[in-house]
Formats: structure tokens, sequence, C-alpha cells
């Protein structure tokens, strides 16, 4: 588990968990499990590959898809998805608009 802020020292945990659980039963036992625990809207369960994001996991997916030899880490975020598309939708919306182009797409392929 990796908490906020970002840079905060990663937090080494075993879930027991039943078989047929979901990555949302995940984050609702370590929200259970661990001091101050965000809400689970803010919780993304990530399959880390080679240092890098492979997948992340929807709550709906099914524990037995994480293979044993997948890393995976429980990451905080500072917003939920919800949070975060209203936020780029007000930048985009107070963006300064661009002049119009006579371009079409047929030219640019």
């Amino acid at each position: 588990y990796v908490p906020l802020p970002y840079g905060s020292n990663p937090m080494h945990v075993t879930a027991s968990l039943p078989q047929n659980g979901t990555i949302l039963d995940l984050k609702n036992w370590l929200r259970k499990n661990i001091d101050n625990p965000p809400e689970a809207s803010r919780l993304a369960v990530l399959d880390v590959y080679d240092h890098k994001i492979f997948k992340r996991y929807t709550d709906t997916k099914l524990l037995t898809d994480i293979k044993t030899n997948d890393v995976t880490m429980v990451v905080e975020l500072e917003a939920t998805c919800e949070e975060e598309n209203e936020r780029f939708i007000g930048m985009v919306d107070q963006a300064p608009k661009l002049p119009e182009s006579n371009v079409s797409l047929e030219e640019c392929s």
C-alpha cells in the first residue's frame, strides 16, 4: 500500500480474503486494517510490471484474476476519478479558445 503524500514509505500488507472476492473487497479490507484510511474510491489497485503500471483493476474484477507472480500495488490517489474528470472539464472550459483552422482532416492524412 502506498499512502499519500507521494514519497511516503510503502507498507507491505498481506490480506486474507475469500477466493471469490473482488478488488472492492480488497479495498474494503485495507480500509479496515490501516490507520487513517481513504475512501475506497481514492484507492487504485494496480498490476505493476517492470517498474511500470501494466493495468489498473476495476472494483468488480475478481481476485482470482491476479496471478501469484503478479506484483500488485494499492495506491492512494489525491482525488477520485470523478473529481479528476470534473477538474479536467473545468480546465478545458476555462482554456483559451483556439483560432479557427481551415485545415481539414483529409489534408492531415
